[in-house]
């Protein structure tokens, strides 16, 4: 069986009409999003396609890696060729193949296609959410089998897919209503915006700045050498200040009677940090002395450029050509 072609229908079409009511939105990297919330403003790639399936009551991993992996472990995978002309497939981009044993890939991205050869998708801080021209961009594709669409023999076309564990946010009272992986109560220790998830509007949410990057939520240039910091990310360069200079390791101390205190739902060690974002983080989200804070971030990023070319992705989600025409 191959993949279906033409109109979308039922749950495929609410699938799509959720992620394409979404153009023009913002691009932040690592964000995540309410299931509830009926209209972000904020996505990553693989986050866009985790929401608006949501919406159209499919449960699928964060991570355009985990999500690919996810896919064809139920049989879901098809070529590009037969994506293209199905819309709600999915169309990845890696630097090299995720496999099971494999870890995340240095470059991933994640796509909807229109099936008419032009996509959906949260591209990179540069584009936000919007439609592109797929030629030549993408080397794997995959269906969603909880979406309906046909699949090839093997499938189980109303499986939906189990989230990555401790990747969502739990239900209830919000503790992070803007999806960065911090906790009110540390954004206002912080001082950072509880309703933004990009205080300093630099590209990068602040819970990746606080986890992985090691720069500071507030500032979009810690180095004050006019390249914002996620541009030196992008570039290879280190956007942070000299040792001494400030930062978010001198705010360890004045958090720490933060981390001893009782967690609220979300947060199991109550340190401050929502259980998901550990996860991401790699540290333990039942143990308050396993801490974001307590690890010195490093300069690798998870950070590659490709020789002789422009491309540079840092991260998980981020699909950046500095010299590609946001318009093709």
């Amino acid at each position: 069986m191959t993949a279906t072609h033409g109109p979308a229908s039922g749950a495929a079409r609410a699938f799509l009409d959720a992620a394409v009511a979404q153009t023009g939105d913002t691009y932040v990297f690592a964000t995540n999003t309410a299931p509830d919330d009926p209209d972000p403003e904020v996505f990553d790639c693989s986050e866009l396609v985790r929401w608006a399936a949501r919406r159209a009551g499919v449960t699928v991993p964060d991570g355009s890696w985990l999500q690919y992996l996810s896919l064809s472990e139920q049989g879901g995978e098809i070529s590009v060729e037969e994506a293209l002309q199905t819309p709600g497939a999915l169309l990845f981009s890696f630097s090299s193949k995720p496999t099971p044993t494999s870890g995340r890939p240095d470059q991933a991205h994640v796509a909807i296609s229109l099936g008419n050869g032009q996509t959906i998708e949260a591209r990179g801080p540069r584009w936000g959410v919007g439609s592109w021209d797929a030629a030549g961009r993408f080397q794997y594709a995959a269906v969603i089998p909880g979406l309906g669409l046909a699949v090839p023999d093997g499938a189980s076309p109303d499986a939906g897919l189990s989230p990555e564990a401790g990747t969502d946010p739990p239900s209830g009272e919000p503790v992070d209503p803007e999806g960065d992986g911090l906790t009110t109560e540390l954004e206002m220790m912080l001082r950072t915006d509880p309703a933004d998830a990009d205080t300093d509007g630099d590209g990068l949410s602040d819970g990746f700045e606080m986890t992985r990057s090691g720069t500071d939520p507030l500032s979009g240039d810690m180095d004050d050498d006019d390249v914002p910091d996620a541009v030196e990310l992008l570039l290879g360069t280190d956007p942070r200040a000299p040792a001494g200079a400030g930062g978010a390791g001198s705010l360890s101390a004045e958090l720490d009677a933060l981390m001893q205190a009782p967690g609220a739902t979300g947060d199991s060690d109550g340190d401050g940090f929502v259980d998901w974002q550990e996860q991401s983080a790699g540290t333990d989200p039942v143990d308050a002395t396993s801490s974001p804070l307590a690890q010195a971030p490093g300069p690798d990023l998870d950070e590659s450029r490709s020789a002789g070319s422009a491309s540079t992705v840092v991260g998980t989600d981020v699909d950046v050509d500095l010299d590609a025409d946001p318009a093709t």
